[in-house]
């Protein structure tokens, strides 16, 4: 591999020949590789390489910020031994150098060049625009796509006001990041409030010019005013995660995706899979992978009502909605480690599961008193963009793992579930209960990669307060947009 070669990739991306002259000058710290090209650049290097890529299994801001950096890479990877590839762990590096309190550590892209774009924070006047730009994530109805963002950042009930940034060229909205509340606690310890990075989109005509930086710098800037130093991430898909990688965001951990799906339908998806393979067969492909929707199963659980049979003899309700005052009552009644959790209080039940994108199922065991024993949440999304058959699991509690484990059994069971999803939880007796289940890892493509990870960009006087690695957390899909 060549450093030509190398200009000639940056060059098809988009960068400009100029920034490519010397190979030891900072493609990432300058701005230069903007997350577009960023994720190009990965994607060819697992081509060199010849394997999947975990970017948060190195400092890819050291290591892919020159031409001679990146080259030094590839060497590096396709000498590694032929088991499969070996990346050099960040730790193992020496760590870079943390700013002072204040000190700015995003640079802006190109040399402070605003171009075309300004940054301004959301007003109910930009809502129809955001409407009809969300089209391309959450739903092609731009009425939906404004209610979602409703429930999602002006009625959060963990924010005085919508943490929404947008990009605006000649006056029109082109692109948006937006940051949730969010309020964590540990057992018996003070609350933190943290904003998680969440929705990112910016008009194709308007990709790739640097805004995922300027947007990073605006969030920053204004998250400090308001005394919070840190934010998460923590459903970040492929790009996204590589530019916030790249500009001083570190990796918690990666959250494996296990799944629970019958023996039958392991091999119906894999004939599906070599059918996609033969170009004959490829919509036959499709309506394989259509089989048994979500929509379906949550239809099969509605007709229990109160009568969802137990295996020990007792019954559980279902219902579209937790009663947020008991529910919230019950989870302060559990005992709590002393992980990190977000805060499951009245607020969190009344709000959470009404997001316009999806439908839940909450079901939900009493004892003889009828006092709550335990729930599990079940959601599937509603958008043409979702994955149709996939329900996940989402949350859960219980005053015993037999309950909320016995919930998942009657629920798979009496809905005929094909494929109930979640996350390992970094609990060692929650896990072994997952698997035990029989719960099994999914996603191949995606946890090779890294994927789903939580992140953390600490600026300022969090920097000298670091937030835990992943297994001080107990995290659920219900505190991402994954649900």
């Amino acid at each position: 591999m060549s450093a030509a070669d190398l200009r000639a990739a940056l060059e098809s991306w988009g960068v400009d020949p100029a920034d490519l002259a010397d190979e030891h000058a900072s493609l990432l710290a300058s701005g230069v590789l903007d997350s577009l090209a960023l994720f190009n650049l990965s994607m060819w290097l697992e081509q060199q390489i010849g394997a999947p890529i975990d970017p948060t299994s190195f400092e890819v801001a050291r290591e892919w910020d020159s031409i001679a950096a990146i080259l030094r890479f590839i060497e590096t990877q396709r000498a590694a031994p032929a088991e499969g590839l070996v990346l050099t762990p960040a730790a193992a590096t020496e760590p870079p150098e943390r700013p002072a309190p204040g000190e700015a550590t995003t640079p802006h892209a190109s040399g402070d060049d605003a171009g075309p774009y300004r940054i301004e924070r959301y007003s109910e006047q930009h809502l129809p625009a955001i409407g009809e730009l969300m089209t391309a994530l959450w739903s092609p109805d731009a009425l939906l796509n404004r209610e979602v963002f409703r429930w999602k950042y002006v009625e959060n009930p963990f924010d005085a006001e919508p943490l929404v940034y947008l990009a605006l060229r000649d006056d029109r909205v082109v692109g948006m990041r937006a940051f949730c509340g969010s309020a964590w606690r540990a057992a018996g310890g003070a609350m933190r409030n943290l904003a998680v990075a969440d929705d990112f989109v910016v008009a194709e005509d308007d990709r790739n010019h640097g805004l995922l930086a300027r947007f990073t710098d605006a969030a920053t800037a204004d998250l400090g005013a308001r005394g919070q130093h840190a934010f998460l991430s923590l459903s970040a898909l492929r790009v996204t995660r590589l530019q916030l990688l790249a500009s001083g965001s570190r990796s918690l951990g990666v959250l494996p995706t296990v799944a629970l799906r019958p023996a039958w339908l392991r091999a119906l998806d894999a004939v599906a899979s070599l059918a996609k393979k033969t170009p004959v067969l490829w919509r036959a492909a499709d309506r394989l992978e259509a089989i048994e929707p979500a929509s379906r199963a949550f239809e099969r659980l509605d007709q229990f009502g109160k009568a969802l049979p137990l295996d020990d003899g007792g019954h559980a309700e279902v219902g579209t909605a937790p009663d947020p005052a008991e529910f919230a009552a019950f989870v302060a009644r559990l005992t709590q480690d002393e992980r990190l959790r977000h805060m499951r209080d009245e607020r969190f039940f009344a709000w959470r599961y009404r997001n316009p994108l999806h439908d839940y199922r909450v079901i939900s065991a009493r004892d003889a008193a009828g006092r709550l024993r335990g729930y599990i949440v079940l959601q599937r999304g509603r958008s043409a963009f979702a994955d149709q058959r996939r329900v996940n699991l989402v949350d859960w509690a219980g005053d015993s793992e037999a309950v909320w484990a016995g919930l998942i059994q009657a629920a798979v069971r009496g809905g005929r579930i094909a494929e109930l999803v979640t996350w390992r939880n970094g609990d060692a007796a929650t896990n072994r209960q997952i698997d035990a289940l029989g719960f099994i890892p999914a996603d191949a493509h995606q946890a090779e990669r890294g994927l789903p990870c939580a992140l953390v960009r600490e600026f300022g006087e969090g920097v000298h307060h670091p937030l835990p690695e992943l297994g001080q957390w107990d995290l659920r899909m219900a505190y991402t947009s994954f649900a």
